[in-house]
């Protein structure tokens, strides 16, 4: 190879080199570009993560509330049941006192119906005297 065509040769390489560089400068302005988009991306997820974390406070102060809810409804419902209970033995003393009372009652009911009974027997006996005398006494004077 003469001088002249390895001078041509050198060229071609520099001109191949300097088209590498471009393509390489290229390269890099693109790599640039995908590098602010995921710096992009990435403050997007940053935005992101925050909005879960700001979802995850509200759904632990949601939790925290349903706990405290739970809690009273547990008490309620222990109250409920001491309540239900309260309730069966005040009905069940007024129960016993209602039948005492209602013995009582019974008693003197059956003793006033035998005082009254007694007495109708006697109104009875009487009813028919007085009506025997009246017989008598109208028999006689007529």
């Amino acid at each position: 190879m003469t001088d002249e065509e390895l001078n041509k040769r050198f060229d071609q390489m520099v001109e191949l080199f300097a088209q590498v560089d471009k393509r390489f400068e290229q390269v890099d302005k693109r790599f640039e570009q995908v590098d602010k988009r995921f710096e992009q991306i990435d403050r997007r997820f940053e935005q992101i993560d925050k909005r879960f974390e700001q979802v995850d406070k509200r759904f632990e102060r949601v939790e925290r509330r349903f706990e405290h809810i739970e809690v009273r409804l547990d008490q309620l419902d222990k109250r409920s049941d001491e309540n239900v209970e309260l309730t069966r033995s005040v009905e069940t003393a007024l129960l016993k006192e209602f039948r005492k009372w209602a013995i009582s009652f019974e008693s003197r009911f059956k003793a006033n119906e035998i005082l009254v009974g007694g007495f109708n027997e006697r109104l009875i006996a009487l009813e028919e005297r007085v009506g025997d005398i009246e017989r008598k006494s109208s028999n006689g004077h007529s």
